[in-house]
């Protein structure tokens, strides 16, 4: 044991998880930190960048024109290969684009040139229908590099990027469901950053009486820590001082190692139960087990993130030809120009309105698995805080050769749990989950009568919080350009309102109402978890109360039987809950969910969903009308001939 070297990088390199960075206090800032550590803390820097955003969309929008923008101020030809313009790995994503741009300016240059010649100008409603779904989407990419961290941006201009971090970038490619184990690992590491620690010092105290060893076991085989070799995974690029997967990845291992070491099953004495659980460890597999919503087996769930794409596709393949079925049908607004502008402007419109839905539509259900996410664990400590007990594993909720072998012995464990549970002290939950969401055992009991296990829930709960931060900042972004989207169609949708509504005007008008109802379906869908957030976020402050008083009472019922050192103890313990309670309730007045600057709750649905009836109603009453007045007109000439 003397000669076994701590976990860590290669003698030589710096370890960012080595220096000491909390206790801090406020701004407080490590003096003169050293390379990696200042390029760690550069990474977890999260905030949005306007000029960024400003450059990429004029970069995204105006493709190929702006490549000698993109080339002068971007470093040259990797501009395009890191933007995926231009790239040999990834050929498909590259013609796509190319594509793209050209019926972009296919369907703009042509229609737009005939339009006005032709004096054709309400077909300018049909041109802002497709050019708005365009600018969304692309100021949804644009949005991803304007919070891309001052490293990332420069090493963009450097050197060329491993194409899997410029998919871990991307929401449908770093914020999937489940979420990649090296993108959890790394947004740990950054959120602990941002956090002004690196918790090497704090720790749920376990409950002794307890075997929790297995269950421990069974965390860390959960968060698969051996698959990742910290020598073989790869930084952004080869100029980089620090690699910030390995760099996370060590930084588990080594929570592992201090929780299961000194642990030794003997069969001359007594086992030794652990005494503790690293806050990372426990923080990384509720995030882990957050991001596997397929695991609930809800419709909503499965839709999202199994058939994410799947359903994206569909919905917007309707959208996409819902304008030329509903012109074929009712009539329309005849295209501008001869007959060949036909097959221009129409397939280019297509396209370009199906990959633009495709995109946004794939980012709100992204966002949308974000908040069922971020509920599922504000629950889960919120549990935790009232039980005293974790049980939750992956291993136990998929039906597999493992799960079958541990059920075999299902009533032996049930024995060994009223064993357990009988000799335990009465500050323990008499209360775990079903069999069938258990860890191995009877799952890790923490004691919150210790204060230190206290104040590790309040560093779990700030950290899980911001676990992923630009992630969920980036959605909260996307939500607003969403929502201006749908204001601008209300708008449009009024103004042919006021204009009057013929028979010509039905297609554009039902694909208006269809977009709209589209994409408030959506953020009525964001709304409602969100509100659930809130909701138990709040919960969480009345959970510490409940706690507090109890162990109030136990205190004064168990008053003479205590120790004097045992009396100082949980006095601290509820001068501790009380400290944490009202920094949850400051916390909770700070940051609330919100969508489009409201607060996240049924108020906010209530509205969407009247939106949505009210657009609903207007395209029947108008299309009823119009078919109707139509029809009598027709009948009214038939008399008179």
């Amino acid at each position: 044991m003397g000669d076994k070297k701590p976990p860590g990088p290669p003698d030589g390199q710096h370890e960012a998880a080595s220096v000491q960075m909390f206790p801090l206090h406020g701004n407080q800032r490590l003096p003169n930190p050293p390379p990696p550590l200042a390029e760690l803390e550069a990474r977890a820097a999260v905030k949005f960048n306007s000029f960024t955003f400003a450059k990429e969309l004029v970069y995204h929008i105006f493709y190929p024109m702006s490549v000698p923008l993109m080339w002068w101020l971007d470093g040259g030809w990797l501009s395009l290969v890191n933007r995926n313009f231009f790239s040999l790995t990834n050929p498909r994503l590259a013609f796509g684009q190319a594509l793209l741009a050209l019926c972009f300016y296919t369907f703009n240059g042509v229609s737009l040139v005939y339009a006005i010649k032709e004096n054709k100008l309400l077909f300018l409603y049909d041109i802002i229908l497709v050019d708005l779904l365009w600018v969304i989407r692309n100021a949804v990419v644009a949005t991803k590099y304007a919070f891309a961290s001052t490293v990332d941006i420069n090493n963009m201009r450097t050197a060329v990027v491993d194409p899997s971090v410029l998919l871990h970038m991307t929401l449908l490619g770093g914020w999937k469901d489940p979420i990649p184990r090296k993108v959890l690992q790394e947004e740990l590491l950054l959120a602990a950053t941002r956090c002004r620690m690196l918790l090497p010092a704090f720790s749920f105290h376990l409950d002794t009486t307890v075997n929790s060893l297995d269950a421990i076991h069974d965390i860390v085989s959960d968060l698969q820590l051996k698959k990742d070799n910290p020598n073989k995974v790869g930084a952004i690029c080869k100029n980089c001082t620090l690699d910030i997967v390995g760099e996370a990845n060590r930084w588990l291992e080594a929570g592992k190692e201090e929780c299961l070491d000194p642990m030794a099953w003997t069969t001359e004495g007594p086992v030794i139960f652990p005494g503790k659980l690293p806050v990372h460890l426990y923080a990384a597999h509720i995030i882990r087990q957050s991001s596997s919503l397929r695991r609930l087996r809800r419709v909503g769930h499965t839709m999202m993130s199994q058939h994410l794409r799947l359903c994206s596709s569909v919905i917007s393949v309707i959208i996409a030809v819902l304008p030329i079925a509903l012109h074929l049908l009712f009539g329309g607004h005849k295209l501008p120009g001869p007959f060949w502008t036909v097959w221009a402007i129409a397939p280019s419109s297509v396209v370009l309105m199906y990959f633009s839905m495709w995109s946004n539509i794939a980012f709100m259900m992204v966002g949308i698995l974000d908040f069922r996410r971020r509920h599922y664990v504000a629950s889960k400590l919120d549990e935790l805080l009232r039980t005293g007990v974790y049980n939750g594993s992956i291993h136990t909720r998929v039906p597999s050769f493992k799960y079958l072998q541990q059920k075999s012995f299902e009533f032996l464990r049930r024995l060994q749990t009223m064993s357990w549970s009988s000799s335990r002290s009465g500050s323990a939950p008499s209360s775990r989950s079903s069999s069938s969401n258990s860890l191995t055992g009877i799952g890790v009991w923490i004691d919150f009568d210790n204060p230190d296990s206290l104040q590790a829930w309040w560093i779990c709960r700030v950290l899980v919080h911001d676990f992923g931060l630009h992630f969920h900042l980036r959605i909260k972004y996307y939500t607003t350009y969403f929502a201006c989207y749908c204001g601008l169609l209300i708008l449009l949708l009024f103004l042919r309102l006021l204009s009057g509504i013929k028979e010509g005007d039905i297609y554009i008008l039902v694909t208006v109402i269809v977009i709209l109802d589209v994409f408030l379906t959506l953020l009525a869908l964001m709304t409602w978890p969100g509100g659930d957030i809130n909701n138990v976020r709040q919960q969480h402050g009345a959970t510490l109360v409940s706690r507090k008083l109890k162990l109030q009472l136990k205190t004064q019922k168990e008053k003479l039987d205590l120790t004097m050192e045992q009396l100082k103890r949980r006095k601290i313990a509820i001068e501790t809950m009380t400290c944490i309670s009202e920094a949850v309730n400051c916390d909770n007045a700070k940051n609330k969910v919100s969508v489009c600057g409201f607060e996240a709750g049924e108020q906010l649905l209530s509205v969407i969903v009247a939106i949505v009836t009210a657009s609903i109603s207007i395209g029947i009453g108008q299309i009823f009308t119009n078919v109707v007045n139509s029809s009598n007109l027709q009948k009214f000439n038939r008399n008179c001939s």
